[in-house]
């Protein structure tokens, strides 16, 4: 169900930090996510998000920083957050250029395209990408 008009993209580092309590949790996550359980705003990431999020849960588990069974509960938590996934066909021109000019990754620049397209907050653990995220959304 899509919510009218405000849109946050989550970006991997967020989402973690919900499960795994290695920082602060970023602000305006949980409220986000509250806001998006009652249907007043739709939380969106790249498909990309599952895959990262995924492979950094199974990265703990190998550490054994977590267990099998507590990575697959923490799994099973995530899959029921009300996240609408986006493609990346549509926001990969504009990821690839975000990335040059602001040297990140293009898996970075997947999430500030998307919030850019999308005119939405960004919601992230890693200050730097709040930080570039805030110069991107300037421009929307």
């Amino acid at each position: 169900m899509s919510a009218p008009g405000r849109k946050v993209v989550l970006d991997t580092s967020a989402v973690v930090r919900l499960y795994i309590p290695d920082g602060p949790l970023p602000e305006k996550l949980i409220d986000s996510i509250s806001s998006a359980e009652q249907g007043n705003l739709d939380l969106i990431a790249p498909e990309l998000l599952s895959a990262e999020f995924y492979q950094v849960i199974l990265k703990k588990e190998r550490a054994q920083f977590i267990k099998k069974s507590e990575a697959e509960l923490i799994i099973e938590s995530f899959c029921t957050l009300p996240i609408i996934y986006i493609s990346h066909s549509g926001i990969l021109p504009l990821a690839l250029e975000l990335s040059r000019k602001f040297n990140v990754a293009i898996y970075d620049a997947l999430f500030l395209s998307l919030a850019h397209n999308m005119k939405a907050d960004l919601v992230s653990a890693d200050e730097e990408m709040l930080e570039i995220g805030k110069k991107v959304l300037l421009a929307k």
